[in-house]
């Protein structure tokens, strides 16, 4: 490749990156040159948009084949949408994690998260916010007990504080 050529118009870039879906790689076989050439061309014209809209493109194109699979019952698009597209209505995978000391988190790819404490199931923002300051307060009012250790160990040691009140409210 020669990169000697006489950089085109912004008219003529935006044909050929249109053209050519944004594709770096093709745009410089285009015009045999390297792609670190287009790059330089395409940022010093100001045409970074272009090519992200030329790349848009390519989405549209992508979406408009898994519309026609989902409605040619194609189960894995369909799941893929649900999971991609339909996280606002609740089709999510969830990941659990579970820390020993009595804590089981139950991570949600939605940014959710649930926590089951000592088989009670923590589900408003009400109770999570509730149990996150008694852990907290916990977790500082042992501080000076537990420095240096990891956050999994201060947590488990702030349950264990928490249980021991718990049972000493119990038996008064």
């Amino acid at each position: 490749m020669q990169d000697k050529i006489k950089k085109p118009s912004k008219k003529e870039l935006t044909t050929v990156i249109m053209a050519e879906l944004g594709i770096v790689t093709r745009i410089a076989k285009h015009y045999d040159v390297s792609s670190s050439t287009i790059y330089r061309w395409i940022n010093s014209a100001g045409m970074k948009e272009v090519l992200e809209r030329a790349r848009d493109m390519v989405v549209d194109i992508a979406e408009d084949e898994l519309i026609k699979l989902i409605k040619n019952g194609n189960v894995a698009a369909t799941i893929f949408t649900l999971k991609t597209l339909g996280k606002h209505r609740g089709y999510v995978e969830r990941t659990e994690k579970n820390v020993t000391g009595g804590l089981d988190l139950k991570s949600h790819h939605s940014g959710s998260l649930s926590v089951n404490i000592n088989r009670r199931v923590i589900t408003t923002r009400e109770e999570l916010d509730k149990m996150q300051e008694t852990v907290r307060n916990a977790i500082l009012s042992t501080e000076s007990e537990i420095k240096g250790e990891t956050v999994v160990e201060k947590i488990e040691n702030a349950l264990l504080v928490i249980n021991t009140k718990r049972e000493k409210n119990d038996e008064e």
